[in-house]
């Protein structure tokens, strides 16, 4: 009998060691907003380049700044993350990853949008996404006021960490491989979730095998991926369909299959500059 090409085992044993456990659950209304998506029991935020709207649960627009970086010399917002009354977005000024400068992450009032704060974020060369753990998480990794986790579009092997009231650099959460074109980033029950520019979601473990990447399932609805929103259970990934209206956000449901055990790989260092 022919012998299997590498490239099929390979694609085989991808797809068994990563069990189909998400299943699409609904699709929002087109929505005005193109870089994130954050959220609690209220309300959705997204999140456009520079500016910031607030959907109700039935995706209805009750609130709006249209000009979210005025005063600032800053061009660019990430997706961003909801805590203690607080919107935590990073922005920078961006004309492509050869040419970033200023990365810093804005905080605003999350009830009336208006700019608290920017504050400085070093040691990261781009910011595309950021999500705050808050200090009662069981797990720890909130510290004991926060703990900012942001990562960068433009490649790294790591989630970078920052006190939430200081925004003082921490050692970063190591990735146990490269992730390219990383675009949202939120937290979940020991767990964060990454989407990439292509629509691909990722579990980054963070208390079991901390750093360890998992590929769970790609967003096929088209469009650039953006941000991503997780609660436990459910993935709301958000997707910029390019014209003025057409961002959309899809929920995601987990069937509570609990994934194959995998071995973890070993950490490749791959960029040079220092923690």
């Amino acid at each position: 009998m022919p012998v299997p090409s590498a490239s099929f085992i390979v694609a085989l044993v991808g797809v068994l060691a990563v069990p189909t456990a998400w299943s699409f659950e609904s699709a929002s209304p087109s929505v005005l907003g193109h870089q994130g998506i954050a959220s609690d029991a209220s309300r959705y935020v997204l999140i456009d380049t520079a500016a910031l709207r607030v959907y109700d649960r039935a995706w209805q627009l009750v609130a709006e700044n249209t000009s979210a970086l005025a005063g600032t010399d800053l061009n660019h917002l990430g997706d961003g993350d909801l805590f203690e009354g607080k919107l935590y977005v990073p922005v920078e000024h961006y004309r492509g990853c050869w040419d970033v400068a200023d990365t810093s992450i804005a905080v605003y009032d999350a009830e009336t949008l208006e700019l608290r704060e920017v504050a400085p974020l070093s040691g990261i060369r781009e910011v595309a996404a950021a999500a705050v753990v808050p200090p009662s998480d069981p797990y720890g990794l909130g510290g004991t006021r926060g703990i900012l986790y942001v990562v960068s579009f433009c490649g790294d092997d790591r989630i970078h960490r920052f006190d939430a009231v200081t925004f003082a650099r921490l050692p970063p959460l190591r990735l146990d491989t490269w992730m390219p074109l990383m675009q949202g980033i939120d937290y979940a029950s020991g767990s964060f979730f990454i989407q990439d520019l292509h629509g691909n979601v990722f579990s980054v473990d963070a208390v079991t095998v901390p750093g360890f990447v998992q590929h769970l399932f790609t967003d096929r609805h088209g469009g650039a991926g953006e941000g991503v929103d997780a609660e436990p259970g459910r993935l709301r990934i958000h997707r910029d369909e390019g014209a003025p209206r057409e961002a959309r956000v899809y929920t995601y449901r987990h069937d509570g299959t609990p994934p194959l055990p995998q071995a973890p790989r070993p950490l490749r260092d791959v960029i040079s500059y220092d923690d």
